[in-house]
């Protein structure tokens, strides 16, 4: 059993390598002052933007599970590098929602296509009847990472 759980292991540290390692590349021409973690940020304000949701601190550092804390200093680094903006809730004074500028939403965009073709190609190589198993497979992962508190 051990050696499964090795290959696994070894497989989803390679692939979030990869995708990480191409994604800057990808965006490095445009967007040279991005990492990927900071795409991850920018793709959950862009989301609650589009969508109407919650857009507050509290909602954006839930939404990607980090503390508000590191979340504060992430967005102040996106705020001077102008690719987010902090701005009075009108309902309530207090609070501040976070919202992309458009160099929020261009980045973002090529995100979006990067791993629109990424997932495209990658379901070319597969057999037909293997997408919806692999589809299956990566609701379950999804779950388990949703539910686990991952060190």
């Amino acid at each position: 059993m051990v050696p499964k759980t090795q290959s696994l292991s070894r497989f989803l540290l390679y692939i979030l390598e990869r995708l990480s390692s191409a994604e800057e590349s990808r965006l490095a021409a445009e967007f040279t002052d991005l990492s990927a973690r900071e795409l991850q940020i920018i793709e959950v304000v862009c989301a609650a933007q589009a969508s109407g949701v919650d857009n507050r601190s509290s909602a954006i550092a839930a939404a990607l599970g980090i503390t508000a804390g590191t979340l504060t200093s992430s967005v102040s680094q996106l705020v001077e590098k102008e690719y987010l903006t902090r701005q009075l809730d009108e309902d309530d004074r207090r609070a501040r929602r976070i919202c992309p500028t458009e160099k929020g939403w261009q980045a973002n965009t090529l995100h979006t296509l990067f791993y629109q073709e990424i997932t495209g190609n990658f379901l070319n190589t597969l057999p037909p009847g293997d997408v919806d198993a692999f589809s299956r497979v990566l609701e379950y992962a999804e779950i388990f990472f949703r539910k686990k508190s991952i060190p």
